[in-house]
């Protein structure tokens, strides 16, 4: 009996804003998080329609969409951009909206991301997230083998730990994500850093 009553009172069907076609699984949040009012929506997506018409993103995946490009929208005080994290749960299809925030960017002009994931199998992920959200375009390179540099796509990484330090692996050069003359006009900086997992 308990079980069944803090159930009803712990957990809440999510309903995110009415952008875009419902997500396809039931998706709930805790009645505490339930109780926060989001922040406004001002950021429109500058997404070819037809992602958000036929459904290629869901409406939760658009929500966390829209409120990281919202964010990137921010600059912190030292001139970087504004981060987001996206911790939705399992099954929610996190590398769906990972494909679909980097996508946004590219866009957006932003051509250059990294994504880091746990295993450098999940690249093969990464390009079917992409398809299916009709940004096969968007090529996606391995960072280790990447020799010369490349003026857009996506650099996949494995993640490496080292004392709780996020590092890249140790054959992977500066040159490899920045031409030296965008370096010398101080433009050495990515346009999109997506951990996964």
């Amino acid at each position: 009996m308990c079980l069944k009553f803090c159930h009803i009172f712990l957990f809440i069907s999510l309903a995110p804003p009415q952008i875009g076609k419902p997500h396809p699984d039931p998706v709930v949040e805790t009645a505490s998080l339930a109780s926060v009012e989001p922040p406004d929506v001002w950021y429109t997506p500058e997404l070819p329609d037809d992602i958000i018409d036929r459904g290629k993103l869901s409406a939760l995946q658009l929500e966390a969409l829209v409120y990281t490009c919202q964010q990137h929208e921010q600059f912190l005080p030292d001139g970087n951009r504004a981060g987001f994290l996206v911790g939705d749960g399992a099954g929610v299809g996190k590398g769906r909206t990972i494909a679909g925030i980097i996508y946004e960017n590219y866009c957006q002009g932003r051509k250059r991301a990294v994504w880091v994931s746990v295993s450098n199998d999940l690249k093969y992920d990464a390009e079917r997230d992409l398809s299916d959200i009709g940004a096969s375009k968007v090529e996606v390179h391995f960072l280790s083998k990447v020799n010369n540099f490349i003026p857009r796509g996506i650099f996949f990484s494995q993640i490496a730990f080292e004392f709780k330090t996020l590092r890249f692996p140790d054959e992977v050069r500066q040159d490899q994500l920045f031409d030296q003359r965008e370096r010398e006009q101080g433009r050495d900086v990515l346009d999109l850093l997506c951990p996964d997992r």
